[in-house]
């Protein structure tokens, strides 16, 4: 079909008029506000916009991929201990990294719960994988909501071998957010209970143990910001007194996310 003469000029007119009047609109604006603590995970989409605008002012408009390379990341390091690989852990506060227990312990609750699937006792009936009030009350104490209290010498075994893979995945990052809430509202010195910071632990650590690859990026974004969460915690629980056995835990934690799911790579060094 061929156009008019006519009508080319009135679409390059047209065109012509759109360029004069085009401008670039910012993707997702916010407002200037508070950062907050930067060592902190944001606590609002709006903070987490803010900080990302931050960092791109501090950026040229054009760098070279291979001079930023050069200067930002260490090619000892990189040719080492790619992110897939086990590093060795140096640094003092997670020298625990390198205890083979902690992963003993852990492939020990993982083989318990590959045996009990399948069998009379992983019948349990669980609410469904979106269904975030049914999961708080069970396995999440807080004001007003008080579930039967586990340990890791008392694992909820039953429910645990009745997860699936999409049940395993949505509790990651329900306890992504449950963590990310406590870690932002509770004072360093408020005092918790102890039976009960032990029992959410020890969910946290028998869902990791129920949980198998493959996974996707965002499960893995959740376990990475989860492990964020548990070094605060175990630098709280370090600063106040408080029994060993509730770092010891935490510290396993840490492990497990570190050398099972390979994901402490740029958080611990």
């Amino acid at each position: 079909m061929k156009r008019t003469r006519q009508a080319d000029e009135s679409c390059s007119e047209d065109t012509s008029s759109d360029s004069d009047t085009l401008e670039l609109r910012q993707a997702l604006p916010v407002s200037e506000g508070d950062l907050g603590d930067l060592s902190l995970p944001p606590s609002t989409p709006e903070q987490y916009l803010r900080r990302v605008r931050q960092e791109a002012r501090s950026l040229p408009d054009v760098a070279c991929w291979q001079e930023w390379y050069s200067q930002n990341v260490d090619s000892e390091v990189t040719e080492s201990q790619s992110p897939r690989e086990e590093p060795k852990y140096t640094h003092e506060e997670f020298e625990f990294l390198n205890n083979e227990d902690h992963m003993e312990r852990f492939k020990q609750v993982r083989n318990c719960i590959a045996m009990c699937e399948g069998s009379d006792f992983s019948k349990v009936e669980l609410p469904e994988a979106t269904d975030v009030k049914a999961w708080e009350s069970l396995c999440w104490s807080s004001e007003g909501n008080k579930p039967e209290v586990y340990s890791m010498d008392k694992l909820p075994m039953f429910e645990l071998s009745s997860l699936d893979h999409l049940r395993c995945t949505s509790l990651i990052r329900l306890f992504e957010n449950w963590l990310r809430t406590d870690c932002s509202t509770r004072s360093v010195l408020e005092s918790f209970k102890m039976e009960e910071e032990l029992s959410r632990l020890a969910w946290l650590f028998g869902i990791l143990a129920a949980l198998n690859p493959p996974l996707d990026a965002d499960t893995e974004a959740s376990i990475r910001s989860i492990l964020r969460h548990l070094i605060w915690k175990k630098r709280q629980y370090e600063s106040i007194p408080t029994d060993s056995s509730l770092i010891n835990v935490v510290q396993m934690l840490i492990a497990v996310v570190c050398n099972e799911f390979h994901q402490g790579y740029g958080i611990i060094e």
